[in-house]
């Protein structure tokens, strides 16, 4: 059997029912088997970045691992933004490469050694490797796709050399032993003596797994809690709770109403945060009056060879003490410790920090801003974001890039709409949020999917306008259209007493849109918009509407 057919064969063996990515002499093996097989959508982009892009996407919606099949040289290294990005969103991808032949040394690519490819790839990934060995190629893309969803979800590189690929061996139909059963089971623990007070429950990068999020949310009705999340995690549980305390994001920002409820807690109980990570590092920072910090992770691993990853994944449990306070880290594999702790019937002492009513003071306070501006011409990048939001239906996936467009969406829609929220967090790429949305409803057909982004944002991914056309992507853009990297240009006359450059002219992206066959609207005038709004939200095919703002509309996170 073909090279080819023993990946599409192992992928199909797991389930896997849509790869990303863009064909090319070292990898066409792959596709030519996707094609003739017929039981595998193959989506065929216009760049790398956004498949890697769109694989992170589609874990992030669906819980399933993303794949990304993509070329030697430069298909490899323009798909490493992507995988970057799931790296920093602990999302599972498989990347499988292409590669220059183990049997001939020439400069192709300008790459004459195969492993440069696994050099440049592994600070990003939990895994990378070059498959050598025709005979091990369906072990380890079985191995590397169960990998990235073993202990701390992430990416896995798996490089396959061309002669390797030319090869042909026999599918052994390996099944790949249940490496569950090598978890060490948390031992019998007295953890919950530590549970005490008022309890603050805060969701990091590694809480938002759709495997494990109800246990949490169960865990968090239980003890009668506050809850606060990262950006990453961000809508993975309603925000309508009454438990839902607001967002942090590392040292840059914090919502009041989560502060506050930090500096009140006892206990914090950190799921999903690295000991010593910078997030660890503010939480505890501003939870003054904690005595004791409990992180709660699926793995110590953040990296390591590939079977040290899915059999040696070890519970356990750490104990110490730093500036005063008890930390106690406990490693579980699946989150088993929040089964015992759900056991144990604890129960939160009540805050006296009304959090609920701190994040609707603040919604009206940004909204009666926003009607404010209601009829300004250009239309405020604030009011167009509360448009959006007044007409999002519940469960809706909204993806969004770094930058102004981004801010206002996140006090507006992350802080106040039932929507998971999937933005370019950690790596902060430009880029993302079109062909995040691309793959996010390839994943959740069913669901509907917004993406905010701004103007500088889409020209890096505006390629892929043809590639949702082709597929029949049915995702919504709204274009926060300004003509700028407009947040540079505050931040630089912040830091700098003087702006620098960061117009970009006026691009209209309706008619780019339209000459690539989707649908099209640009509103430049506030009266039209809500119409607009309510039209797309409502319609069933892919459009892009072009929102022409203004760049010194400042969201209050940068004020």
């Amino acid at each position: 059997m073909d090279i080819g057919d023993i990946i599409v064969e192992s992928l199909e063996d797991l389930g896997v029912n849509n790869v990303f990515g863009i064909p090319g002499t070292h990898i066409y093996h792959v596709f030519r088997s996707i094609e003739e097989r017929g039981t595998i959508k193959a989506v065929v982009n216009r760049h790398e970045m956004a498949s890697t892009f769109m694989a992170e996407a589609y874990s992030r919606a669906s819980g399933k691992p993303g794949v990304a099949i993509v070329t030697a040289g430069p298909g490899a290294t323009n798909a490493l933004t992507g995988i970057g990005q799931a790296f920093t969103t602990s999302s599972p991808v498989l990347l499988i490469s292409g590669d220059v032949p183990l049997g001939e040394r020439y400069d192709f690519h300008g790459l004459d050694e195969a492993n440069i490819l696994p050099w440049i790839s592994y600070p990003l990934t939990k895994f990378s490797y070059v498959v050598d060995d025709p005979k091990q190629v369906e072990e380890y893309v079985k191995k590397g796709l169960i990998c990235t969803k073993v202990g701390r979800m992430g990416p896995v590189h798996i490089s396959i050399p061309r002669d390797v690929l030319g090869s042909k061996v026999s599918y052994k139909g390996i099944q790949i032993e249940d490496f569950q059963k090598y978890f060490v089971k948390i031992p019998d623990t007295t953890i919950e003596r530590f549970l005490k007070g008022k309890i603050a429950i805060v969701l990091g990068d590694e809480a938002w797994y759709l495997d494990t999020i109800d246990k949490i949310a169960q865990l968090i009705r239980d003890l009668k809690s506050p809850f606060i999340t990262s950006m990453v995690s961000l809508g993975s549980l309603p925000q309508t709770s009454p438990y839902f305390a607001g967002y942090y994001e590392k040292r840059f920002a914090i919502a009041k109403s989560a502060r506050y409820v930090l500096e009140e807690a006892d206990t914090l109980l950190l799921i999903g945060v690295r000991p010593d990570s910078v997030d660890s590092e503010s939480l505890i920072k501003y939870a003054k009056s904690a005595e004791t910090v409990i992180h709660i992770l699926p793995s110590l691993y953040v990296r390591g060879e590939l079977d040290e990853i899915l059999y040696e994944n070890e519970s356990r449990i750490e104990y110490s003490e730093k500036s005063g306070k008890t930390i106690v880290n406990i490693y579980s594999p699946r989150y088993e410790i929040i089964d015992i702790l759900i056991e144990q019937g604890l129960e939160s002492k009540p805050f006296n920090t009304d959090y609920r009513d701190m994040i609707n003071e603040f919604k009206e306070k940004i909204i009666e801003e926003v009607l404010t501006n209601s009829n300004r011409k250009p239309i405020h990048m604030g009011y167009a974001i509360y448009m959006i939001s007044k007409y999002l239906p519940g469960e809706a996936i909204v993806t969004t890039d770094v930058g102004g467009n981004e801010s206002w969406a996140r006090d507006i829609i992350g802080l106040m709409n039932n929507v998971r929220y999937l933005y370019a967090s950690g790596f902060g790429s430009l880029g993302y949020s079109f062909a995040a949305a691309l793959g996010a409803k390839v994943a959740t057909p069913n669901k509907e999917v917004i993406s905010i982004t701004g103007d500088g944002s889409l020209l890096m991914s505006l390629m892929e306008l043809n590639t949702m056309s082709y597929h029949d992507i049915k995702a919504k853009i709204f274009v926060i259209n300004d003509s700028s990297y407009g947040i540079l240009g505050y931040l630089s006359k912040r830091d700098f007493d003087k702006e620098i450059e960061t117009y970009i002219g006026y691009v209209n992206f309706a008619k780019i849109a339209e000459a690539m066959g989707i649908d099209s609207i640009q509103v430049n005038n506030s009266d039209k918009l809500e119409d607009a709004v309510r039209d797309v939200v409502k319609s069933n095919k892919p459009i892009l509407v072009d929102i022409i703002s203004h760049k010194d509309d400042i969201p209050p996170l940068w004020r």
